[in-house]
């Protein structure tokens, strides 16, 4: 609360940042777009410019003739002492990702980019857009790396540059997603006709299968190294454990660990849940919430092995969208998607966390938890048994010759199983209290569900969090009330 109570302003002064820097942004746009001296750039008036939870989106026209999509990180999301330097990693990240695509997925839509910046410097032009000697240079030394070193798994789709003006935060420039092609998800009605949620389930079933198409050796992120190459070396930095890290509690996976075993990646998903309750001063409301979230991370631990297929320990592993909702998704009027957007939060993961999105039941994830959490499940269950059999009608029409297991069996076993439930629990942290109570704690033990078991369940398994449980749940009430007593202090000022 403290940290996002910071958020509209530092939000206010990044936007005049940015109308100052109105010059630089052209030059950019310029440079990347190779436009000559009688081009002219038009920066949209700052009503135009959409800011997301982690992005500020800013539309430059060119010649009056089309737009482009300037887009920065927002710094004061990423310039924590736990992650200082996640907005470049989140930067490089998309960029990566982006070139893989174009390489291996060609049919999965997404804006092209046209270039792109790390917070300081330097910039990157794909390059395709080079010199016709720069770009006879790199397939020249792609083939003799390809003839002579057989296990190279890296390509330069970048060309390096330096920038000829600087921002502090970074920016990518891509095409600019037009009325006329296709408008968000999140702005149609989610009761659409069955036509169209058909439709809609069928593109987002191709673009998946595109993806499941491509067996990826490790869990990790694609990312671009400082001469322009690509590789899959980063850390999975995902959509929550980007917000985990916002949120100022460090995850404590480096940049550059990546995984060759579900298990371990587990472990470190599962640690996460450890570093929030030791590091966040506002983990907990009072001594019973401290001992609900441990037993909670007691619990994710002991019935991990029930959601993991151990036979899939080792992969293969596929690239997935992490970010899929409503406002990443653009459709048209028929509801096939023609553009996936902000695709910096996409990372190589094991086929079983191939989450079905809860937007397909019209939802988002906080609507599964309370009062209406199993009448929006059962939405949520009709919704995907319908796209599981369409997803199934769609792979029994391709030859997946490149995968040799059957995507589509693994995700219906995962979703029969509930694991979707396991995961969500398992990546966020904040909500995975509500997520167990409600929706996996029935599966074991239907007797703890009422407010006595609930009490009960929380007796039993928050002293096994750690020697001397009941200490640290004190000193997490201490840290709670100095908390307060800041906030209290900053209200007033």
């Amino acid at each position: 609360m403290i940290i996002q109570r910071q958020w509209p302003q530092q939000r206010a002064e990044f936007a005049n940042y940015l109308t100052a820097k109105a010059g630089v942004i052209k030059q950019l746009v310029a440079h990347h777009l190779s436009l000559h001296q009688h081009h002219t750039c038009k920066i949209a008036p700052e009503t135009e410019w959409r800011c997301g939870s982690f992005n500020i989106c800013i539309p430059v026209t060119i010649n009056d003739d089309y737009r482009v999509a300037f887009r920065c990180p927002l710094p004061y999301r990423f310039n924590l002492l736990s992650s200082p330097d996640m907005a470049s990693e989140k930067i490089r990240g998309e960029a990566a990702t982006i070139a893989w695509l174009s390489l291996d997925c060609p049919d999965v839509p997404f804006p092209r980019l046209r270039g792109f910046g790390l917070p300081g410097g330097p910039s990157f032009t794909p390059l395709a857009n080079a010199s016709w000697s720069r770009q006879a240079y790199e397939w020249l030394r792609r083939q003799v790396l390809m003839r002579f070193f057989v296990d190279i798994d890296s390509w330069r789709p970048f060309v390096p540059f330096s920038s000829p003006g600087l921002l502090k935060s970074g920016y990518m420039i891509s095409d600019y997603i037009e009325p006329h092609q296709g408008k968000m998800l999140s702005a149609t009605s989610p009761c659409f006709e069955l036509r169209h949620r058909q439709t809609l389930f069928r593109s987002l079933a191709n673009i998946l299968l595109d993806l499941m198409r491509i067996p990826l050796p490790r869990i990790g992120s694609f990312t671009v190294s400082h001469m322009g190459e690509v590789t899959l070396s980063g850390r999975p930095l995902t959509a929550a454990l980007a917000s985990l890290e916002a949120e100022g509690v460090a995850s404590e996976i480096s940049p550059t660990t990546t995984y060759t075993s579900t298990d371990t990646y587990i472990d470190d998903l599962l640690h996460c849940h450890d570093t929030r309750l030791r590091d966040q001063p506002n983990a907990v409301d009072c001594k019973l919430d401290a001992e609900g979230q441990m037993a909670t991370v007691v619990v994710l631990k002991a019935i991990r092995s029930q959601f993991i297929d151990r036979k899939l320990r080792q992969g293969p592993f596929t690239l997935q969208l992490t970010d899929i909702h409503g406002s990443n998704l653009f459709v048209d009027d028929h509801y096939n998607i023609t553009a996936i957007v902000d695709l910096e939060w996409s990372c190589s993961l094991p086929i079983e966390m191939q989450q079905l999105p809860f937007r397909l039941s019209g939802h988002e994830g906080d609507d599964f938890l309370g009062d209406k959490a199993m009448e929006n499940e059962q939405a949520y269950i009709t919704a995907c048994k319908e796209f599981l059999a369409i997803l199934d009608e769609e792979q029994s029409r391709r030859h997946l010759t490149r995968l040799s297991i059957d995507a589509g069996s693994i995700i219906s076993s995962a979703f029969e199983k509930k694991s979707h439930w396991y995961f969500a629990a398992l990546c966020w942290p904040r909500t995975a209290y509500s997520l167990l109570i409600d929706h996996l704690q029935p599966m074991f033990a239907p007797s703890h569900a009422d407010t006595e078991g609930v009490a009960m369940f929380q007796n039993v398994f928050a002293p096994y969090y750690a020697t001397n449980a009941s200490r640290f749940a004190d000193q997490k009430v201490r840290d709670k009330a100095e908390y307060d007593r800041t906030l209290r202090e900053l209200t007033q000022k």
